[in-house]
C-alpha cells in the first residue's frame, strides 16, 4: 500500500470552447500511479448542455486501489459565435429598373443558429425611381451574443447597358478559316 496519489494530467485544453448546437468530445486524460497499473478515473461536476451558453465545469477523480485521490477541472465554454443569417427572397445583387418603374424591397427573412429572435438594426427604404440615381440598399443585423450580419444590394434607376457584338451577328467563318474576336460595345 502507498500513500503517493496518482498522477492525472488532461490533455489540453483546459478550457474548450463549443459552438452552441455543435457537439463536444472530450479531449482525454492520462492517469497513472506508482503502484498499481491501472487508475479508477470518474468524471462528476456540470452536465454539458449544448443549448444552454455558459461555463461548465466537468471534474475528474482519478482513484487508485489505496484509495488516494487526485483532482483536476476542466472548463467547457458554451458559446454562440455564428453570426444570424440574412435571406433576401428573390436574392438579386443587382437590379435594373428604368426610370419611373415600380420596385419592392425583396422579402427579409433573417435566422440564427441559437438565438431564436435576432434583430434587424438597419432595414433599407424604398428607392425613389422616378429619379436616375445608385441605390445601394443593406440590412443589417444581429444575434443575442451581439453577432453582426449584414447583406446589401445595388438598385440602378436608369437605362440599363446595350451591348452591340461587334461584328454583326451572325459571323460566318469559311470551313478551315480562322476566328478573329472584335469584342463588344
Amino acid at each position: 500500500m502507498t500513500l503517493v496519489v496518482p498522477t492525472l494530467n488532461l490533455t489540453a485544453p483546459l478550457v474548450v470552447e463549443v459552438e452552441a448546437g455543435s457537439s463536444y468530445t472530450d479531449p482525454g486524460y492520462v492517469a497513472n500511479d506508482d503502484y498499481d497499473l491501472s487508475v479508477d478515473v470518474q468524471l462528476s461536476g456540470d452536465s454539458v448542455d449544448l443549448s444552454t451558453l455558459g461555463d461548465y465545469s466537468v471534474i475528474y477523480t482519478a482513484t487508485d486501489n489505496a484509495g488516494n485521490q487526485v483532482q483536476k477541472q476542466r472548463v467547457v465554454r458554451v458559446q454562440d459565435t455564428t453570426p444570424p443569417v440574412i435571406t433576401l427572397v428573390p436574392d438579386t445583387e443587382t437590379v435594373y429598373l428604368n426610370v419611373g418603374d415600380t420596385y419592392s424591397l425583396p422579402n427579409a427573412i433573417l435566422t440564427d443558429n441559437h438565438d431564436g429572435s435576432p434583430q434587424f438594426l438597419q432595414t433599407p427604404t424604398q428607392p425613389n425611381t422616378a429619379i436616375e440615381d445608385v441605390y445601394e440598399l443593406n440590412w443589417v443585423a444581429k444575434d443575442g451574443s451581439n453577432n453582426p450580419s449584414s447583406k446589401s444590394i445595388t438598385v440602378i434607376v436608369g437605362s440599363p447597358p446595350v451591348i452591340t457584338i461587334n461584328p454583326p451577328n451572325p459571323y460566318n467563318i469559311p470551313l478551315l478559316g480562322t476566328y478573329d474576336e472584335f469584342g463588344a460595345n
